[in-house]
């Protein structure tokens, strides 16, 4: 008798830059989220300037494409805003770059710990105007919170797998945010068969 065997679909591949360890942390998260329609190779590109950034992300990108484990579905760069607008040509030079690689730019404005904070129950509209006003009113909310915050760090609350798609038994982490609330932060993103990220969310812009 043949084996039956199952057909197992490809996952997308999504390439996601990280300024730091904090914005990789945050990425394994949205990888948990999306599930396992998806598989996310996360690059931690050392800070710097947002155009210093894109340069590195887009190195990068053209290394891990050379590689033979098939295209990415999406590429995308996280990016504060406060770290960009210094100079005009370098920003002109690396969103010709990240465009010509179909590279998106995602700005969390005005750095990662406001794009957290905006996470949190009634905060969805919060810009506070800088890095530091950002921290603080980020840990006011969030004691606990402390930088770089790597997915262990953000995996304050535990949720069992119900019937409905969670296998029993077994249990995942997710921030101090309902899984359903980061969904519907990334929207369509998370929605089935959709390849891209948002252009435009209450929380970032993206820069091309």
């Amino acid at each position: 008798m043949k084996r039956r065997i199952a057909n197992i679909a490809e996952r997308k591949r999504v390439f996601l830059g990280c300024e730091g360890e904090s914005e990789r942390g945050y990425g394994r998260l949205l990888g948990d989220i999306a599930g396992s329609d998806y598989h996310f190779d996360l690059h931690v590109l050392h800070g710097g300037d947002g155009p210093a950034v894109v340069e590195r992300a887009v190195r990068k990108l053209i290394t891990e494409q050379s590689k033979d484990y098939g295209t990415y579905a999406v590429r995308a760069v996280l990016l504060d805003s406060d770290r960009w607008g210094k100079s005009p040509e370098r920003d002109a030079n690396a969103q010709a770059a990240a465009q010509k690689h179909r590279l998106r730019l995602i700005f969390q404005r005005p750095c990662h710990e406001a794009l957290l904070l905006r996470h949190l129950d009634g905060q969805q509209d919060r810009l506070p105007h800088d890095a530091d006003a950002s921290e603080k009113a980020l840990k006011r909310l969030w004691p606990g919170y402390k930088k770089p915050m790597v997915a262990k760090g953000l995996s304050a609350r535990r949720c069992g797998r119900s019937r409905t798609g969670r296998l029993p038994g077994r249990r995942r982490h997710y921030p101090p945010i309902a899984a359903q609330q980061l969904k519907s932060f990334w929207c369509p993103f998370f929605q089935k068969g959709t390849a891209c990220f948002p252009y435009t969310f209450n929380s970032t812009h993206t820069g091309t």
